[in-house]
């Protein structure tokens, strides 16, 4: 027996080998035709209780059938306890006809209960096939047609083995599928694989097509399987196919290079729920789910990580949920996208450079359309860790990073309206919520930080002065339920605004320096509560033109201004104030301007020395600025008027409902000169 196994695996091999060069010249067709008659066959019955019956939504893989025979068809039916194996008998010339006549189709009727009838009848085509124009491979193909009413759970699956050529293994090409209730009462599936590795992988193929008009819930279970001469399982590949309703589906993939390709025929534009488990050596591996709403008539992804490039097309826009649960991690994780576009191109690569040794990094993308909104969710969680809105249809990111830890991240975006996104992080105690904002445009970041000998650090912040970005941060103390912490802003806008400062050694900062200009900052607001201290500020200005301050806290608070000066800006002061008091400020410069302070008809602070300029020095004077002089101040509302003529102030007015106190001094810088306000 042994020898005359192994010469048959030589004729089929040398048969094969022959049928293969033959298929990729002239691929054969793998169109559905009308089955011809077909062969005799054997029945293995094997009584089973009801305790191995079937989880829902949780299937074992598919059973053996044939151990040890390198070559031959069987079919495997599972119903009300009892399993049968039933052998489509051929001889091994026969075989070898099925393999070169995809239209050739060996039916057979099966009584699944025992009670004398035939229920089911099968017709099973293998043939070789070409999956693409240098990949032959092997199909299988099974018609069932449920002839009798059966109620409960029916299995029905096809096992095929093939034997490989040079090694004398052989395939276990699996495929099978439940009815329930004998629905659907017809159904058409394929498993189709490569013969033959490529560099990129082996390639699958699978096709369902329940019967037509049937809308119930549908389950598919696919494997591939290796054993050697002597039985052995070598390897396993198992796939579980949920659809909740049951869909037309065709599935071209190659694992290896994470491309796939999907086809939903006629019922492309319902809504559908796909779930698809893998197994590994008939280990639960991962479980991934898709919604899909409405379904597109095909999709296909081209993932090539090492060469950089992802492709993804589509014959029209959709919502999906999408999750993923891995058995190796046990970290579930929910993706909700929201009108995603019908095409997507992206690309990406990186870069070792020397001296410095550094390394460069980008990524490209560019879509049909904006994502409206993305959802990731972690660890089964009822708000999202991510959330996106308006996910640009066009997006640059490049960067480096050396060992010197220099480095630099530009950025531009297209949406044509502005992107949102929002995470949400837990530490301790603490809830952080963050939104950020960015509008379409270009920006960068650059730093260098003391490394080793290299004790100078710097960073800077460029939005080529537009407004493109916002931001608000709001930490929260879980356990109490205090907001703790606000820092946000609408939008920021700067003209390679940076600073820098030596560091000769820890915790020491020196010949600090600030260049550049943040040209406009709206709404910004920081609110701050710590141990009975409230602080809560807001403002906005637009460089050279207008802006507004308004500042409130609850408690005496004394704040020291930090002596910051450049060639373009100073700030220098400090100031103590009164507790439950409130500040607003606002300004407007130009040929007509004003400077208006406003208390809410109370004295906000004891003692006030503050002082503030920017612009082109001259002289060691800034073209424009305030110095401010006060004790136990500012209970007015107050506000300094000027006009101009060839760039001189020759008119100042003061408005407001007393004069200067005697407490204040108040200077305005304008274009050089000092004027005293009285």
């Amino acid at each position: 027996m042994r020898k005359t196994g192994r010469i048959e695996r030589f004729v089929i091999g040398l048969i094969i080998s022959y049928s293969l060069l033959s298929a990729i010249v002239y691929p054969i067709s793998a169109d559905y035709t009308s089955p011809q008659d077909g062969l005799s066959s054997t029945i293995y019955r094997k009584e089973m209780g009801y305790a191995d019956g079937l989880s829902e939504g949780n299937h074992p893989p598919l059973k053996d059938g044939g151990v040890g025979e390198p070559y031959g068809i069987w079919i495997y039916t599972q119903y009300n306890g009892t399993e049968k194996y039933t052998k489509l008998e051929m001889s091994l010339i026969q075989f070898i006809y099925t393999l070169l006549h995809p239209s050739y189709g060996i039916p057979v009727s099966i009584d699944v209960d025992d009670d004398g009838a035939k229920d089911v009848k099968c017709t099973a085509r293998v043939y070789i096939t070409s999956l693409s124009s240098v990949s032959p491979g092997i199909k299988s193909v099974l018609t069932t047609e449920i002839e009798r009413r059966l109620e409960g759970e029916l299995l029905v699956s096809l096992d095929v083995h093939i034997p490989l050529i040079l090694s004398g293994n052989y395939i276990s090409l699996k495929s099978g599928f439940y009815s329930i209730d004998s629905e659907p009462s017809k159904f058409d599936m394929g498993f189709a694989f490569s013969l033959f590795s490529q560099a990129s992988g082996r390639i699958f193929k699978f096709d369902f097509v329940p019967d037509y008009g049937y809308e119930g819930n549908l389950t598919t279970l696919y494997s591939y399987e290796v054993f050697s001469t002597s039985s052995q399982k070598l390897s396993s590949r198992s796939f579980e196919v949920h659809f909740l309703p049951a869909t037309e589906l065709h599935i071209t993939t190659i694992p290896r290079d994470l491309k796939v390709h999907y086809s939903f025929g006629k019922d492309g534009g319902a809504k559908t729920h796909i779930v698809f488990r893998s197994y590994i050596d008939g280990n639960p591996n991962k479980i991934h789910t898709f919604t899909i709403d409405p379904l597109p008539s095909y999709m296909s992804f081209d993932l090539s990580v090492l060469g950089g490039e992802f492709i993804y097309e589509s014959d029209r826009s959709f919502d999906v949920t999408y999750s993923v649960e891995s058995v190796e991690n046990n970290t579930p994780i929910k993706l909700e996208l929201t009108h995603v576009p019908s095409s997507i191109e992206a690309k990406w690569g990186a870069k070792i450079g020397l001296l410095p040794l550094s390394i460069y990094g980008f990524a490209d993308l560019s879509m049909s359309g904006n994502i409206n909104e993305i959802n990731l969710y972690i660890n089964n969680s009822e708000e999202p860790f991510m959330s996106i809105k308006n996910f640009p249809r066009k997006l640059r990111v490049e960067g480096f990073i050396n060992v010197l830890l220099q480095g630099k991240i530009s950025l531009s975006k297209y949406s044509g309206s502005p992107t949102e996104i929002s995470t949400t992080l837990y530490f301790k105690n603490w809830k952080i919520d963050g939104l950020f904002t960015v509008k379409d445009g270009s920006m960068s970041v650059k730093w260098g930080t003391p490394y080793r000998k290299e004790k100078h650090a710097f960073i800077t912040f460029d939005t080529n002065n537009k407004d493109m970005l916002g931001a608000n941060i709001t930490v929260l103390d879980v356990k109490n339920g205090t907001r703790f912490l606000v820092i946000g802003f609408d939008g920021v806008a700067t003209d390679d605004f940076g600073v820098s400062w030596d560091s000769p050694h820890p915790g020491a900062v020196s010949n600090f320096k600030w260049k550049g200009k943040i040209t406009k900052l709206t709404n910004l607001r920081i609110y701050v509560y710590h141990e009975g201290y409230l602080f809560n500020i807001s403002c906005s200005w637009t460089i050279g033109k207008e802006g507004f301050l308004l500042m409130k806290l609850n408690r005496d608070v004394n704040i020291t201004f930090a002596n910051v000066s450049s060639d373009k800006f100073k700030l220098y002061g400090y100031v103590s104030l009164y507790g439950d008091r409130k500040i607003k400020i606002d300004w407007e410069w130009g040929d007509t301007g004003h400077f208006t302070i406003y208390t809410f008809n109370k004295a906000i602070g004891r003692e006030l020395q503050l002082e503030f300029g920017y612009g082109e020095k001259e002289n060691d004077t800034y073209r424009y600025g305030f110095k401010l002089i006060a004790t136990d101040f500012l209970n007015i509302t107050r506000t300094i008027q000027w006009d101009t003529v060839n760039g001189i102030v020759p008119r100042i007015w003061i408005l407001g409902d007393k004069p200067l106190p005697k407490e204040w001094s108040a200077w305005l810088l304008w274009n050089y000169k000092w004027y005293e306000v009285v």
